[in-house]
């Protein structure tokens, strides 16, 4: 199961690829989505239980909380004789975290397995994905790629690359013009910045030997970083940028500063350089500061929402197809009413806490604890801006290789923290003839 981690992520950023089973019920599904059953179908076969009660014991919280807004979930659908493939997704993808969860444990947990040094690879395996899938897109839809990058940093506009670039390319592989404008942009590159973070930190874990294989590491994370900056995807370039804050959070705590950071630090500042040379930094800012069309157009749903909210505050039933919040827990409101509501709300704050939690140790902890930390990020913020009222596959995805890392760490320290007792104790005396 070691090549196990690379195929999801091969798969994973194809959000725009559809389908067609003939099944009835299931219709056309995203390539991606069908991948991520498929990898959790095959967890839960090769695995006995054993594997999964470690990280069934961690996620208890989360998956009972989920578990509580699925359930009431479909109740309010059956009171609204509405259908049940939405709740039935999010149930499977809960089994997808634990699965996932389980795969990265147990992989932690056999050093001889090769997960950890597969697992290194995840960036060059998703980005590569990525591009290929996105040259592909871009020829068939005959559109000029370099012209519209060309366009956006001579005006220094955001739109022109959304909509001459990314909309336009993702459609014709099963989605229409109208479904390629949501959130593909924003999961196919969360799906890319998850891979980031997990191979830096299986890079940590297990340092590269060879420098072949360091450079061609190296080389594929500046790519990935590149095209995550380029995604203009704000709730994506947040959760990137909670990395260096991170690292800056934990050299205060710890007190010190090693090469390894200084270097770092002076790569993303010859990085940041770059982006203000190529005018892309400029794009970027514009994005956050000037571009505020999204924002009032936000607000606007947000007004309906609450209103909505109010005339169906008990048991919801509105649909947020076009009417999102874009708000985790305002969507679960709206389309399943207050019980599950409070349930989005313990979703929520077991996420937070848990990356409060780990922030607040990283000076403590590995150096490798840090990218999981940031991969945490991703959900979190994301859960302020997705629509629908459900966590994305790419979100559980995180959370389910999130929740195996940090396992197999409190494992890790119940072990050295029985070790140090041991050795403390004092040795039995001998009795003397």
């Amino acid at each position: 199961m070691k090549y196990t981690l690379l195929l999801l992520f091969i798969l994973l950023p194809l959000q725009w690829f559809v389908v067609r089973l003939p099944v009835p019920g299931l219709g056309a599904r995203p390539l991606y989505y069908l991948g991520v059953l498929a990898v959790t179908g095959a967890v839960v076969l090769a695995f006995r239980f054993s594997v999964f009660r470690p990280v069934i014991a961690f996620t208890a919280p989360f998956v009972a909380a989920y578990a509580v807004l699925v359930t009431v979930w479909l109740g309010t659908g059956f009171y609204h004789g509405q259908g049940f493939r939405d709740q039935v997704e999010q149930a499977a993808l809960v089994v997808a975290i634990v699965a996932l969860a389980g795969l990265t444990y147990r992989g932690l947990s056999r050093p001889d397995s090769g997960f950890v040094a597969w697992a290194r690879w995840s960036a060059l395996a998703c980005t590569g994905s990525f591009l290929i899938a996105l040259a592909v897109s871009v020829s068939v839809n005959g559109i000029d790629a370099g012209g519209v990058l060309q366009r956006t940093l001579q005006s220094a506009n955001p739109d022109i690359l959304t909509s001459d670039l990314f909309n336009p390319a993702f459609e014709g592989f099963g989605l229409s013009a109208e479904e390629a404008k949501s959130q593909l942009r924003h999961e196919a590159n969360g799906a890319v910045l998850t891979a980031v973070y997990i191979s830096a930190a299986a890079a940590l874990m297990r340092p590269f030997r060879s420098r072949v294989a360091l450079l061609l590491y190296r080389v594929s994370m500046v790519v990935s970083l590149l095209i995550l900056v380029a995604s203009l995807s704000r709730s994506v370039i947040i959760a990137l940028l909670a990395w260096p804050l991170l690292a800056f959070w934990r050299t205060l705590r710890s007190g010190t500063m090693t090469s390894r950071q200084v270097a770092v630090a002076g790569t993303a500042a010859v990085g940041v350089g770059g982006l203000l040379a190529s005018g892309l930094l400029s794009v970027i800012w514009l994005r956050f500061t000037q571009d505020t069309s999204s924002y009032a157009s936000r607000e606007t749903l947000l007004q309906d929402a609450l209103a909505n909210i109010r005339d169906n505050w008990l048991t919801g039933g509105v649909s947020t197809v076009g009417a999102s919040s874009h708000n985790l827990v305002l969507d679960t409101w709206l389309r399943a009413g207050v019980f599950a509501a409070a349930a989005a709300v313990v979703i929520l704050g077991l996420m937070i806490a848990l990356w409060l939690g780990l922030a607040s140790r990283l000076h403590l902890e590995p150096a490798w604890l840090l990218p999981i930390t940031g991969a945490l990020t991703l959900p979190i913020v994301r859960a302020f801006t997705i629509g629908g009222g459900a966590l994305p596959p790419v979100q559980c995805v995180c959370l389910g290789l999130v929740a195996g890392f940090v396992t197999w760490r409190l494992t890790e320290r119940a072990r050295e923290r029985e070790l140090r007792r041991r050795s403390a104790e004092p040795l039995p005396q001998m009795a003397l003839p």
